[in-house]
């Protein structure tokens, strides 16, 4: 790894920012976290002629550069060019310089004050020639101080993994796939590491796969990118999501989602589209089963009356389909990514597309489904939890043959 010393001025690290020389966004990054007391104090510190941080970029193929570390100081100094915010003249320690530009923004400053910001220098480490994990490596060293999450860490390794899931979340961004409707927003990389996880256990074919940091790690190192059918099962079950964000904004509908719930049904519209159980027609299908599970879950949890358009869709009576919504709750609130829990979620959402005549699993599930929903529908007293859970303890969640 080469790693070149620069002194660079803001103004033409900022005309990079603009022509998209510096990306500010990789996805090792976590995101622009900053507040704007925080980058005012950024400012304040240029104003004052000290010194601040080195930056380090890393160099890619195309020529472009992406921040390995300095995300945050980079874009306090765009949004300040940009005239997104002012200065504060009220920073300690008091300087009548700095007072004299309270509440200016950049464009408002002084033809001498403004040169003196173009043209101040900025350090900065550019790496090039490297091998995919020494970036990493040095962004983990540098971050020593700073709490990273195991996503943000993870994301940091260069390689086709880590482009594939910023592409997925990318696609995300573009269909309008986000917090209104999975229930959590993408801070500290938190679709990165969804996406990431759903791509291993499709790949991998089997839903009790261990989605530990360790494999996810070794995976993300790995010079092989995932399969296109893995890629585009992802991409349907993300294009389906966004069907059922514009539903619920048009019929008013707050289903309360979580990052558990949202992983699952990702999951299994995934995997059923990738073994060819469903196609683009089944769409309609699919959502009328979302909107039923996931509107009785939210009745449930607010302790009211299940409407009687989802007790005749799933005819099992209020009892035991009020049993089925407390224990999809328990799964979907706890023990998030445990085994156990992500297939008793599965379990749940191929009872709920079952009972509407779609098929989302393999024969012999289907038969276990098939199974269930007649001792639900026969016995008004059974134990539902047992039930399922002892299904569990069979479920093969893939590796089978069909």
């Amino acid at each position: 790894m080469e790693i070149k010393e620069l002194n660079l001025q803001v103004k033409n690290i900022f005309q990079d920012i603009l022509d998209e020389e510096i990306d500010l966004k990789p996805e090792f990054q976590r995101g622009e976290v900053w507040t704007t007391p925080k980058k005012r104090l950024l400012v304040d510190s240029i104003l004052r002629d000290w010194h601040i941080p080195p930056l380090h970029l890393v160099e890619l193929s195309d020529g472009r550069n992406e921040v390995l570390d300095g995300q945050q100081r980079l874009t306090a100094i765009r949004d300040f060019m940009n005239n997104k915010f002012s200065i504060d003249g009220s920073i300690e320690p008091y300087s009548d310089e700095v007072a004299s530009l309270d509440k200016l923004k950049y464009k408002d400053l002084p033809r001498e004050i403004k040169r003196n910001v173009d043209q101040f220098l900025l350090k900065v480490y550019k790496i090039r020639n490297y091998e995919n994990g020494e970036p990493n490596e040095l962004f983990h060293r540098l971050n020593q101080t700073v709490k990273l999450t195991s996503a943000e860490t993870r994301n940091s390794i260069f390689g086709e993994v880590r482009n594939e899931i910023s592409e997925l979340v990318s696609y995300m961004d573009e269909i309008g796939v986000d917090k209104d409707i999975l229930g959590f927003s993408n801070s500290r990389m938190a679709y990165n590491d969804m996406l990431a996880r759903l791509a291993l256990i499709l790949e991998k074919d089997n839903l009790r796969y261990q989605l530990s940091d360790s494999n996810l790690n070794t995976r993300y190192r790995s010079e092989k990118s995932f399969d296109e059918s893995v890629m585009n099962s992802i991409r349907f079950s993300l294009y389906f999501f966004s069907k059922v964000k514009i539903f619920t904004i048009a019929n008013n509908l707050d289903l309360n989602l979580t990052k558990a719930s949202s992983l699952s049904w990702l999951y299994s519209i995934s995997n059923a589209y990738l073994k060819g159980f469903i196609i683009e027609n089944d769409t309609s299908k699919l959502l009328q089963s979302f909107i039923h599970l996931e509107t009785v879950k939210s009745y449930v949890r607010k302790n009211e009356v299940v409407p009687v358009v989802s007790l005749d869709y799933f005819k099992i009576g209020e009892r035991n389909l009020r049993e089925i919504a407390f224990l999809y709750i328990e799964r979907s609130s706890s023990r998030v990514m445990s085994q156990g829990s992500l297939v008793v979620r599965d379990i749940i959402i191929n009872l709920t597309c079952f009972i509407n005549g779609l098929k989302v699993s393999s024969s012999q599930e289907q038969v276990m489904i098939s199974e269930l929903v007649k001792q639900l529908h026969d016995g008004s007293k059974v134990d539902v939890k047992l039930l399922v859970e002892s299904l569990a303890d069979n479920w093969l969640g893939g590796n089978f043959e069909d």
